[in-house]
């Protein structure tokens, strides 16, 4: 199993930085007749890293990897056998159906990097801050599942 963390976007040299991108052109042209991915290594920010670089539109895709370290293994994670209910499971479906749509990556942003900029603000303006904590809920999946289906219907 490969894990991935980070993409980049690599394209071309400036020609008037002394780049003039014929070896970028033929190694991708290269790679994409052969269907081939290249396995790289950088030092960034005084950190070695590896990567999959594979041909992307006009330039290329760099996937950064972890090291096979930094990835916990299947034998670490508990997994308790249950066993799935035939009515849990066909409310699930009708859940995940109704649940499905075209994904828009335009429509998302990181906000929690704002929130705690916010929060850090209004301390230091001297704002007093309240964390609000909430009881541990006890559910039921079933009950979780028909009150999604209800409003979903609505």
């Amino acid at each position: 199993m490969i894990c991935l963390f980070k993409p980049y976007y690599l394209g071309t040299e400036n020609p008037k930085k002394s780049g003039s991108g014929q070896s970028f052109h033929l190694i991708k042209e290269v790679m994409e007749k052969k269907e081939k991915v290249a396995v790289v290594k950088w030092v960034q920010r005084n950190n070695e890293y590896i990567g999959m670089l594979q041909s992307y539109e006009e330039g290329f895709l760099l996937k950064q990897l972890l090291y096979f370290e930094q990835v916990r293994s299947l034998e670490e994670v508990e997994i308790i056998k249950a066993p799935v209910d035939e009515d849990l499971l066909k409310k699930a479906f009708q859940v995940v159906d109704n649940m499905t749509f075209d994904f828009d990556w335009t429509q998302y942003s990181e906000t929690y990097n704002q929130q705690l900029r916010e929060l850090i603000e209004k301390k230091a303006a001297g704002e007093e801050l309240i964390p609000e904590i909430k009881p541990p809920e006890t559910r039921s999946l079933e009950k979780e599942l028909e009150k999604m289906l209800a409003m979903m219907e609505e």
